[in-house]
Formats: C-alpha cells, sequence, structure tokens
C-alpha cells in the first residue's frame, strides 16, 4: 500500500511539505520518504480527524431526531387525552341533563339548563378569544422585536463598513 502511494504520487506533492529537502532528494534520484511518510500520516489523521467528526455529528442529529419523535408522541398523546377528557365530560354533562329533566323537583327546569349551558360556553368562548388574542398579539411583538434586531444589526455592520471605505 505504501509502495503504490509512492508510485503514484506526482512530484508537485512529493515536494509540497518537505520543502528544499524533498527536492534535493528528487533531484538525486532518491526518494522523498520522510516526507511521504508524513503525507500518508498526515493523511491518516486528517482521515481519523474526519471520522470523528462525522461520528459526533451522526450522533447529534440521532439524538435530535430522536427527541423530536418523542415530542410528537408526547403530543399526540396529549391530543388523544385531552379528546377523551372531552368526551367524557360531554357524556357526563348528558347524563347530567337527563336525570334533572327527568327529576323536574329539583328546581330547575329543562330551560334553565339549556340557558346555564349556553352561559358557560359563551363565557369560555369569550375567554378562549382572549387568551388566542393574547398569543397572536405575543408572537406578532417576538416578530417585530425580532426584525428590528435584524435590521439594527445589518445597520450596524453596514456603517461599520462605510466608516471602513
Amino acid at each position: 500500500e505504501y509502495h503504490d502511494i509512492i508510485a503514484l504520487t506526482p512530484p508537485s506533492i512529493q515536494t509540497e511539505g518537505g520543502g528544499a529537502d524533498a527536492a534535493a532528494a528528487a533531484v538525486a534520484g532518491e526518494p522523498a520518504v520522510d516526507t511521504d511518510l508524513e503525507m500518508v500520516k498526515r493523511r491518516a489523521e486528517d482521515d481519523a480527524k474526519e471520522a470523528a467528526s462525522a461520528t459526533k455529528i451522526q450522533a447529534t442529529f440521532r439524538g435530535f431526531k430522536t427527541r423530536q419523535e418523542l415530542k410528537d408522541i408526547d403530543q399526540a398523546a396529549a391530543k388523544i387525552q385531552a379528546g377523551f377528557r372531552g368526551y367524557k365530560v360531554r357524556k357526563e354533562m348528558k347524563e347530567g341533563r337527563s336525570r334533572r329533566s327527568s327529576n323536574p323537583e329539583q328546581g330547575e327546569t329543562p330551560h334553565r339548563l339549556h340557558h346555564t349551558g349556553s352561559v358557560e360556553e359563551s363565557a369560555a368562548t369569550k375567554i378562549q378569544a382572549g387568551v388566542r388574542g393574547f398569543l397572536v398579539r405575543r408572537k406578532y411583538q417576538k416578530e417585530q422585536d425580532a426584525a428590528s434586531k435584524i435590521q439594527a444589526g445589518f445597520r450596524g455592520y453596514h456603517s461599520r463598513k462605510q466608516a471602513t471605505n
């Protein structure tokens, strides 16, 4: 393997790292063994560094992918749980309404139950709308702040560049 590298290495690469010693050895007809050995060692070191870097990148990506999958699973589980809780509450409300409507001695009429439910739903809708509006405004403000920071950074860069020219 080593001899193949020497035979296939062009003269410009053989004299690359050795300087005058390699050039003198090449002129004298002697192979520049030290230079070739150093070059082989450098290539081996570079390959080892490259392999280590690739391993780190792969490990980082695998960790990222795993965390992303766990996050997706957690979100899916939360959606399923929320859906089931909603179903359970609606079922209980429906059963409660049917029990109350069959027992008019409790003092509530079916009309009043319906009215109370709509007030609760209306209040919940208003609260949800308020929260959604707040979240949208907060997201918009964050985007505006980020845009301002980017613009300020570019203006500073541009003014420094103009000052040096």
